[in-house]
């Protein structure tokens, strides 16, 4: 391939499960929006309020959603291509994975993607298609307890009903969960690198995983408003202050149920908890702890 030193750059977001997935998506439209009122002329195409110049492409494979590519669509590339596009709502389509190609991502203004849980295993070949675009890879990390308890949470309560893969967990509290076999070890390793739930996770596998996320911008979730300022400033040279980041953002409570603190949890169950969720914690610790 021949060297393209002026590639457009495009954020990528890598989205774990409760790790301000719908905050991150949010702000990828609210941005968009503010990006074609200043700097785009798709405003002025149409009058009638029934056609959408941005919309989301959910890229699916086997009904799962591997990811969603926020577009541009002022020629209407899409509405054009029924046949191809899955209409869900006016601004929401749905795109088959094996139907993705370069002539129809050319046809787009692509503003920004969303690497979704299912598809973390193929995510290089998901963006095979992109490589037009310089790629800038984001992704957010938790400190695994607070996590795996929003998890916990969000399973157990009537928002994840939509979940066509939602597991069911056969426990009532969250010390249940961590004395369970419910409990996750390191869903990052495991979807990452596809490492099988009947294998042992072990050092290879931390630095393998360590390896990918070093071509990654890493964030705490504490600094997710730094990660998208950082994101936009970086590929569209937008300069975000905190107001227009809170602004307009969605905001859902998880459930009613009461969050407890670490050292809440009896002795031996914090100690199942640290021997359990070890890989994740050195992962976290080695990008997001500063020395």
């Amino acid at each position: 391939m021949l060297n393209q030193p002026n590639k457009r750059k495009i954020p990528v977001f890598y989205h774990i499960p409760k790790n301000a997935g719908t905050y991150i998506i949010s702000h990828c439209i609210n941005t968009f929006l503010y990006y074609r009122r200043n700097f785009t002329s798709w405003n002025s195409l149409y009058d009638s309020t029934n056609v959408s110049t941005i919309k989301t492409i959910n890229l699916t494979n086997e009904n799962l959603i591997i990811a969603r590519i926020i577009v541009g669509d002022p020629n209407l590339f899409i509405d054009k291509n029924l046949n191809i596009f899955n209409k869900d709502s006016k601004h929401e389509f749905n795109l088959e994975y094996n139907k993705l190609n370069t002539n129809l991502i050319k046809s787009l203004f692509i503003f920004s993607i969303i690497i979704e849980s299912n598809g973390f295993g193929n995510h290089d070949n998901i963006l095979n298609p992109f490589d037009c675009y310089d790629l800038k890879k984001i992704i957010i990390l938790r400190e695994p307890f607070s996590r795996l308890q929003s998890l916990f949470l969000y399973i157990k309560s009537d928002n994840s009903k939509h979940e066509l893969d939602r597991k069911e967990i056969n426990v009532d509290s969250f010390e249940e969960y961590i004395n369970s076999h419910y409990l996750e070890d390191s869903w990052l390793i495991r979807n990452l690198i596809n490492v099988s739930n009947d294998v042992c996770l072990n050092e290879e596998h931390f630095k393998e995983v360590c390896n990918i996320l070093k071509t990654f911008d890493v964030y705490d979730i504490k600094n997710v408003n730094k990660c998208i300022k950082d994101a936009y400033m970086l590929c569209y040279n937008l300069n975000m202050d905190d107001e227009m980041i809170t602004r307009d953002t969605l905001r859902k409570n998880e459930n009613n149920y009461k969050k407890i603190k670490f050292e809440e949890l009896s002795s031996d169950t914090q100690k199942i908890f640290i021997e359990r969720t070890y890989w994740d914690n050195k992962i976290y610790e080695r990008f997001c702890i500063k020395e």
